[in-house]
């Protein structure tokens, strides 16, 4: 199923320049005209909120920031999309969520921000807590990126296909749903994750099928044929552990806003070799030397 953006109640969230991060993000997908104006917010905190500020100051924006309730370390959005962000020009206000979206009834000219003390409770759930600063921030167009979920309009109405939350209802161990012939796995029974969790899910459910069929449930594999590794013997290069990891070139930041072209470039083959001879536990064969050079 589709995805959509995840929604939240927001005062004047129906303003003229208020956008979702991934309708905004579709509609630059499909080529559609999007022309933003030059100060924009972007709030969210998630690697969704990173595409659209990274897309924004591509489509017409000349100032991005991005407000999420999480601190920096917080923040769901890997390490490295962050710091693209920041090398592309987007301020970041971690800790701020939004009170309200500022204007004259019909635009936006701002938004009013709230400091987040926390965002999870002493059991870990999402219960984010504010305090008592405010700070306004101007802006012209607002896209609220805070995460995505699963479309179920196609289900809206079949009574039959059990939802609750967002999410359709599965028995864990077949990805069964209570409609007996309908199975679900993946974004639309269990929310945004790890790609494979959504293999594993399907595997699960195609042997749940296959046993619903009146089958055995047991499906074949074909696995990689395995390499000899008997003449394998560890030994390394003297001074491996002291390679330095190749570095992928980069587009040239202010190259980087004229489009979508590629911003990381491939490794030479040369590079691409070197990597392949680097240990993957490099580090335990330096800690081993270093340890024995103490030791004497």
């Amino acid at each position: 199923m589709p995805q959509e953006s995840r929604k939240i109640e927001l005062q004047d969230s129906d303003l003229e320049g208020v956008l979702w991060g991934v309708d905004f993000l579709r509609n630059v997908r499909e080529g559609k005209p999007v022309l933003l104006k030059e100060r924009v917010l972007v709030v969210g905190g998630g690697n969704v909120a990173v595409d659209v500020a990274l897309t924004a100051l591509r489509t017409g924006a000349k100032e991005v920031t991005m407000a999420c309730l999480e601190t920096r370390e917080q923040m769901p959005a890997s390490a490295g999309e962050i710091e693209q962000a920041l090398k592309e020009g987007v301020k970041l206000m971690p800790a701020w969520g939004p009170h309200r979206i500022l204007g004259d009834g019909k635009k936006v000219s701002g938004v009013e921000l709230v400091q987040c003390t926390s965002v999870f409770d002493e059991q870990g759930a999402f219960c984010p807590a504010f305090g008592e600063l405010e700070e306004t921030v101007a802006a012209d167009q607002v896209i609220l990126a805070i995460g995505q979920a699963a479309d179920l309009s196609a289900i809206t109405g079949n009574e039959k296909i059990r939802c609750e939350r967002g999410l359709v209802v599965v028995d864990p161990q077949s990805q069964q749903t209570n409609l007996a012939w309908v199975f679900a796995g993946g974004d639309v029974s269990k929310g945004p994750g790890a790609v494979i969790e959504a293999i594993a899910a399907s595997r699960k459910a195609a042997a749940a099928m296959d046993r619903f069929l009146g089958g055995d449930g047991l499906i074949e594999e074909t696995l990689t044929e395995k390499i000899d590794i008997a003449s394998y013997t560890g030994k390394r290069d003297k001074g491996f552990a002291d390679i330095v990891r190749s570095q992928s070139p980069e587009l040239a930041v202010e190259e980087r806003l004229k489009g979508f072209n590629e911003v990381e470039g491939c490794l030479s083959d040369e590079q691409a070799k070197q990597e392949a001879q680097r240990c993957l536990q490099c580090d335990f064969e330096f800690k081993m030397i270093r340890e024995k050079r103490e030791f004497k």
